[in-house]
């Protein structure tokens, strides 16, 4: 079993319980050799249970409940001779039905947030940036300008001719274990080792709105990549870009390659000069 495997075909129903035995066996097998897969089980299974918990215990606005009761007390005074009992099922029942959908959608919107960047000035990583933005397979360049690109690409352009590591670690182990303790960001770094590159050291440092955020360079023959974390209330998926096992976003960015991730309230960016078509197939083969 690969990651694509298990994340398109298992991921969800391991994080409910639902693998038959053999299908554990398999899945776990995997999952002991694959830290990226069980980070993602960890996230689909707190992200459920918050779902949950909140479609539970969340309140109905009081003003969508003044609405829907309204709505149905009108319904209810509407006296015309030609509804019989059956006609006036068919008009009651679909506005129970639609008002139950709406208190529902309220509810789960109260306990996610709508995938967004928040707005803040353009230099920062949250600002703001085009509505409807879902992503597509198409590698066309991206017209748009996104301000947490533009951050990024800017890190990564400085951090190529300079960078200053701040972060006593001898080992990507003893990286990601740094980048817990000081920052509590999930334990992980990416291994480009199979790609060509070596990792240069790691630096932690303050966006502008005071969140942490990391720095991961890693540099080989075809140029550097630079990996950003930092945790995100909300952060929306460009459009316009390919997606990798629908978690990565992979975008050709004004002459750079950035590869976005959002999991578990973390926001991860992959920052390149290598070609988006090399880069993702790149990626690919470290993921499966």
């Amino acid at each position: 079993m690969n990651c694509r495997e298990y994340t398109e075909h298992f991921l969800s129903a391991d994080a409910d319980g639902e693998l038959t035995p053999e299908e554990s066996r398999s899945v776990d097998e995997h999952l002991r050799e694959c830290a990226a897969c069980r980070e993602r089980l960890a996230s689909e299974r707190s992200f459920k249970k918050m779902m949950r918990e909140r479609l539970t215990l969340a309140q109905t606005p009081v003003e969508l409940k003044a609405k829907i009761l309204d709505a149905l007390d009108r319904e209810e005074q509407v006296k015309v001779s030609e509804f019989t009992g059956m006609r006036q099922a068919r008009v009651l029942i679909p506005l129970a039905i639609a008002a139950l959908a709406l208190i529902v959608v309220a509810t789960i919107l109260r306990g996610r947030q709508v995938q967004r960047v928040a707005e803040e000035p353009a230099q920062e990583p949250m600002a703001a940036q085009p509505s409807g933005a879902l992503p597509s397979d198409s590698l066309t360049a991206l017209n748009d300008t996104i301000p947490a690109f533009d951050w990024a690409t800017t890190k990564f352009s400085q951090f190529e001719v300079s960078f200053d590591s701040n972060v006593q670690a001898a080992t990507a182990e003893d990286l990601q274990r740094q980048y817990h303790e000081q920052v509590q960001l999930f334990p992980y770094v990416w291994d480009f080792s199979q790609m060509g590159f070596r990792l240069v050291g790691g630096r932690i440092e303050p966006m502008k709105n005071g969140t942490p955020a990391t720095f991961t360079l890693y540099r080989g023959a075809k140029g550097d990549i630079m990996c950003t974390r930092y945790r995100v209330d909300s952060m929306m998926i460009p459009r316009g870009g390919r997606h990798l096992n629908g978690i990565h976003h992979l975008y050709n960015y004004k002459g750079y390659t950035v590869c976005m991730t959002v999991e578990n309230g973390v926001c991860c960016m992959l920052v390149t000069r290598m070609p988006v078509d090399e880069f993702y197939q790149g990626l690919d083969r470290l993921e499966s």
